[in-house]
């Protein structure tokens, strides 16, 4: 102290030089602690890593398979809903002309893209849903997350060649996320129930002579089969990557180029479709089905076809399968398309 009892001023200087120095300290320590050293973000007080491309986790299913309907939950037999007016009528009744030439048994369901009113057509209404039960497998490995590339490469054969070996491969994936061939049934079951079809199960029994999957011998009404491809259309299961299915389904190979794929519609139609076949056990007779997506412009349509031919021979199911495609393409305004 000097004489007059206060610092010095070499003292005084020391000391503001070693208050400024400690300010320095504590912000660099507060700056460090708020922001971090390395390059993560924070927001809200909560670090985040930068997000990087990868693949998404398995979505856990939870279906409870003491609560659905059993396999058989379908019926042969024409819904009762109508169009209003002599619409309908007129459909029904030229439908009936249709198939009173038909030697078999063969049935029709159609929903336009922007309603939840299926119309039915035909005394076949229920069958084996074969290899037309491939896209719901697809779809519900891409709710999942993304395929792998050899997973797509396997969708691809599945859907346009409707090769079996790949939808073996896409459905064993399944079995070894969900714990078995229930499990991963039960997984193509809750995509089924999330598009509308709540009354069909997933079939996980042995497959008969001539057959190659359980899932094919699914009892699918072709109701539920509208139900779903009217959802994948729509953007309901997958949201934009249903573009990938149905850009596959608008792929069909030329030897499978039947049914909706030589209907002969309008110039500008989109034509998306997935057929499946096999002898029945029963009649030993081939079971024929395809499903499709008709689009023109914003408007649309979803159809699902079957038909067992009294000969029992796949060539002539197809050639029945032919006449029902070409009924919907000369009716496709009548039958009332709509946007999505």
């Amino acid at each position: 102290m000097d004489r007059s009892g206060g610092w010095p001023t070499w003292a005084k200087g020391l000391l503001a030089v070693l208050v400024v120095a400690l300010g320095l300290v504590v912000g660099a320590w507060l700056h460090s602690s708020l922001t971090g050293s390395n390059k993560t973000s924070s927001v809200a007080g909560v670090r985040t890593a930068p997000s990087t491309p990868k693949r998404l986790p398995v979505v856990p299913v939870h279906t409870d398979a003491t609560k659905l309907p059993p396999a058989s939950a379908g019926t042969n037999r024409p819904s009762q809903r109508q169009r209003s007016g002599g619409n309908e009528a007129s459909l029904q009744g030229s439908f009936a002309s249709l198939e009173s030439g038909i030697s078999g048994t063969v049935g029709l369901a159609v929903v336009p893209l922007g309603s939840a009113s299926i119309h039915t057509y035909g005394q076949l209404q229920v069958g084996h849903a074969w290899s037309s039960m491939k896209v719901p497998i697809i779809v519900t490995l891409m709710r999942e997350g993304a395929l792998s590339g050899e997973e797509e490469s396997w969708a691809r054969s599945a859907i346009t060649a409707s090769d079996n070996e790949a939808a073996a491969a896409l459905f064993s994936q399944l079995e070894s996320r969900h714990g078995g061939l229930t499990g991963a049934s039960l997984a193509v079951q809750e995509t089924l129930a999330m598009s509308g079809d709540t009354s069909t199960q997933v079939a996980t029994a042995p497959p008969p002579p001539g057959a190659v999957s359980t899932w094919g011998q699914t009892e699918w009404p072709l109701s539920g089969s509208v139900a779903f491809y009217r959802a994948l259309a729509c953007g309901g299961l997958i949201g934009a990557q249903s573009s990938y299915v149905l850009g596959l389904m608008e792929e069909v190979i030329g030897e499978q180029q039947w049914g909706l794929g030589q209907a002969g519609f309008p110039a500008g139609t989109s034509v998306a479709f997935k057929a499946g076949w096999g002898p029945e056990a029963e009649t030993g007779g081939y079971l024929v089905r395809q499903a499709g997506i008709i689009r023109h412009g914003s408007s649309g349509l979803v159809v699902t076809m079957a038909a067992e031919d009294a000969s029992g021979t796949f060539e002539a199911g197809v050639a029945d399968i032919d006449q029902i495609a070409s009924w919907v393409g000369q009716h496709y305004s009548a039958l009332g398309p709509a946007p999505c």
